[in-house]
């Protein structure tokens, strides 16, 4: 089906749009991004109840990054609460829960997920200390802390 405008659109269940957008002459590329990850310097790292994890973070030229991200993975074990404490250099951040966590646990036997957390503008660091806590006191397997951000380089590049 074409149309004119998005608006006039009707979609389904199931139906997916692609839309494709003719331009009168080429677009001029102003920039390029290179996103990078840093990799945690502890990996498959075991909480103990009641306990924190810190995982040590460097990231260069944080000045320049842009947009960086926190990914984190863990596991618990089943009955455990969905929630966790994330600190950042001594920040408190808030990490989102998804909508599909008590499917998790009942599908796979526990808990496992991969947060996405938007690190705030201004708080990296080249060495970065982060904090991981659980609310309910119970244990659990940090599997990896990555920061990965945006850096700005000269088109072409």
């Amino acid at each position: 089906e074409e149309a004119d405008s998005v608006g006039r659109l009707t979609l389904g269940p199931r139906d997916a749009v692609l839309i494709q957008s003719t331009f009168s002459k080429a677009l001029a590329e102003s920039k390029h991004l290179n996103e990078r990850a840093f990799h945690g310097k502890q990996m498959l790292l075991p909480v103990a109840a009641k306990e924190a994890a810190t995982i040590a973070i460097s990231v260069d030229d944080p000045g320049k990054a842009r947009s960086p991200m926190l990914r984190v993975n863990f596991d618990r074990e089943p009955g455990s609460d969905y929630h966790f404490s994330v600190m950042l250099n001594g920040t408190a951040i808030e990490a989102p829960l998804e909508d599909a966590a008590e499917r998790y646990d009942e599908k796979l036997g526990g808990y496992s997920t991969t947060k996405m957390i938007p690190v705030p503008d201004g708080l990296l660091k080249e060495e970065n200390t982060l904090s991981l806590s659980f609310p309910d006191g119970k244990p659990a397997v940090i599997g990896s802390a990555t920061i990965r951000a945006r850096y700005e380089v000269p088109p072409g590049d």
